[in-house]
């Protein structure tokens, strides 16, 4: 019988040692009236690998097109006050985020230029206010004026909530996140400024959104797993890490964005254009257990990019053809620090 009691014991200790791991609760709870600083920082580089252009069949010479072969890198720091009013079932109720400094600039070969009037926010605040009846934030300025449409394509979420798990977790445990909701991850609190000048942001917005409503569909059957790595005292907090790898691929159809930014008065243009991206990439979060918000965030994708374009327009009553065959890589880093006010 001993040999048999021994056997059941030795049964149940897998489930005995799982109780007796510690677990933390990674969720989000500031403490109302709790005010943080927060500094995103992305870099993009995007660099040709091959690029064929054919005008009526006929092929383009490389030489006869400036920077076909040039990288474009793109440099975005937004940094933040954050003073949580109010928050409930793992969300902000009532949000207030001034916004300290705002920059956005493109390289493209050995010439550097500064989106216009990227830094309209810089000194105002706006109030993100939760509306349960509609499910969703009503956004508006804080004590401040501005123009409602910066308000557009801000997001209320710059802590990753959305990866956060389900429930308490032990080290070495993971989880899965659906596509669904890993839009924010890449560019949390949305995009705080315009891209253009003011005679040009209206075309550059319609575009936008065509980008980011086809980026959306693409995003949704990406995988992220993430896997918890423990707690640590990190610059005087208790964190939680864990750590988590992305991986994606899908078409993009970018026809009504290149259309509504080249056309005008006197052109028309038809376009059929699909990218076909893949995405690998990973990154770590760590989180704040007591004060229960965000830590740091850091992230690295890599991108290959199949580009399949093809265009007819009308053009001084001549038809023309063009068609464009490419290959692009594409490399990103995302990091997010956070500290006192």
């Amino acid at each position: 019988m001993r040999p048999a009691r021994a056997f059941k014991a030795s049964l149940a200790l897998p489930l005995l040692l799982a109780w007796a791991l510690p677990s933390d609760e990674i969720s989000f709870h500031p403490k109302a009236g709790s005010e943080v600083k927060k500094k995103l920082e992305i870099e993009l580089e995007f660099k040709p690998e091959s690029i064929d252009l054919t005008m009526n069949g006929e092929p383009i010479p490389d030489e006869s097109v400036d920077g076909l072969d040039e990288a474009m890198r793109i440099e975005l720091a937004v940094g933040v006050t954050e003073k949580f009013v109010e928050s409930k079932d793992g969300r902000p109720v009532d949000l207030l985020r001034t916004f300290d400094e705002l920059s956005l600039a493109m390289k493209a070969g050995s010439e550097k230029q500064d989106a216009p009037d990227f830094d309209r926010l810089e000194g105002k605040t706006v109030r993100f206010h939760w509306k349960e009846e509609g499910e969703a934030y009503e956004r508006s300025f804080h004590e401040s004026e501005g123009d409602d449409v910066l308000l557009l394509n801000l997001h209320d979420d710059m802590d990753l909530r959305a990866l956060l798990p389900a429930k308490k977790v032990s080290e070495g445990d993971t989880w899965e996140v659906p596509g669904s909701k890993l839009l924010p991850i890449f560019l949390p609190g949305g995009l705080p400024g315009g891209i253009a000048t003011d005679d040009a942001a209206g075309t550059f917005r319609d575009a936008l959104e065509e980008i980011q409503t086809e980026f959306g569909k693409l995003v949704e059957s990406a995988k992220l797993s993430c896997k918890y790595t423990g707690s640590r005292e990190e610059e005087g907090a208790r964190v939680a890490e864990f750590r988590f790898t992305l991986t994606g691929r899908g078409d993009i159809d970018l026809s009504k964005a290149i259309e509504s930014m080249v056309e005008d008065e006197e052109v028309k243009p038809k376009v059929d254009a699909t990218a076909t991206v893949e995405l690998t990439g990973e990154g770590s979060v760590l989180w704040n257990l007591e004060a229960g918000r965000v830590h740091a965030f850091e992230m690295r994708l890599e991108s290959k990019i199949g580009l399949d374009v093809k265009a007819e327009a009308d053009m001084e009553g001549e038809s023309l053809q063009f068609a464009i065959d490419g290959r692009i890589a594409g490399t990103g880093t995302w990091k997010l620090t956070t500290s006192a006010p």
